[in-house]
């Protein structure tokens, strides 16, 4: 399906349809910043119209505030019990963040996957996404597989513990930008999708600053930005230990370096498609970017 100017029918099939994919309905606050489109060919005052439309041709349909492709309207009740699973991991997300808060090392968490889309079941793990100062990656994920290994959050390779906490992407300040050949609808999703928990010193608005290339697809998506608020105690751990980091750079940018080779001979017997280097690194075993296109692509022909 070709999205041509004025279009607007297009443009709500292909998000809908895309969405579907993930069993995921759409209210119109969220259609929105979703919405699969040219910028230049969409005037947002006609959308509420083209839905009305595609729900006349019985193309798609509406209940509870929330639209889908048309027999889909089981989707409602799956989506509601999902929000109430995901609305129960709130306090395990507070402890992670606490205890990521007191490192200096972390620049930003953002919470990814099923929870972050208020769409997960009753067992689904917290994905998270990190940003770490620059030269730090490394030692920021040993510090936090001691940390997960400790409260027993941690997700082994390839296994399938319930209610873990999968720590699967971390960036470092220097490597921001995500790779051309990852720039796809589903990555730009990926973008959109997650839930910013904390920040320090601007690094999530540098982040999506780096990924401009997301409103190229996504043309409304707005990220929600914030200034993360510590106590006075976390402040005062977080300037004695980035004290000693700044006094000491160069034995940690050593140190990340050796905690670098160390992982990665650790890891090389797990990996399948995994990506890692020294300011990247992707844990995802699963292609699931590879099957949810096909898949979506599939789906548009029946459309």
């Amino acid at each position: 399906m070709v999205i041509k100017k004025q279009d607007f029918s297009s443009s709500i099939l292909l998000t809908l349809s895309y969405c579907d994919q993930f069993d995921y309905p759409l209210t119109y606050q969220q259609l929105i910043p979703r919405l699969i489109a040219q910028k230049s060919a969409i005037n947002l005052v006609k959308i509420k119209p083209a839905l009305a439309k595609l729900l006349q041709l019985g193309l798609i349909n509406h209940q509870d505030q929330f639209w889908f492709l048309n027999s889909r309207q089981k989707l409602v009740s799956i989506r509601k019990k999902r929000t109430q699973y995901s609305s129960q991991k709130n306090k395990e997300m507070a402890t992670f963040i606490f205890f990521a808060s007191l490192l200096p090392w972390i620049k930003a968490v953002f919470l990814s996957g099923s929870v972050a889309m208020q769409n997960a079941v009753k067992n689904d793990d917290l994905d998270f996404f990190i940003i770490t100062q620059q030269n730090r990656l490394w030692l920021t994920r040993l510090v936090l597989m001691v940390f997960t290994t400790l409260v027993g959050k941690r997700r082994s390779w390839h296994s399938e513990e319930e209610n873990s906490w999968c720590l699967n992407l971390y960036l470092d300040q220097q490597a921001l930008s995500i790779n051309l050949v990852k720039r796809n609808i589903y990555t730009a999703y990926e973008v959109a999708q997650v839930k910013l928990l904390y920040q320090n010193d601007g690094a999530a608005s540098d982040f999506y600053r780096q990924n401009w290339w997301v409103k190229k697809l996504l043309p409304f998506f707005q990220p929600q930005l914030f200034v993360q608020q510590n106590n006075f105690g976390v402040e005062l751990i977080r300037f004695f230990l980035s004290l000693g980091d700044f006094c000491l750079s160069w034995f940690f940018d050593l140190l990340n370096f050796f905690a670098f080779q160390i992982q990665l001979n650790y890891m090389r017997p797990h990996m399948t498609t995994e990506r890692v280097n020294l300011h990247q690194a992707y844990f995802h075993p699963r292609n699931t970017r590879k099957k949810i296109l096909e898949y979506w692509q599939k789906s548009l022909l029946n459309l």
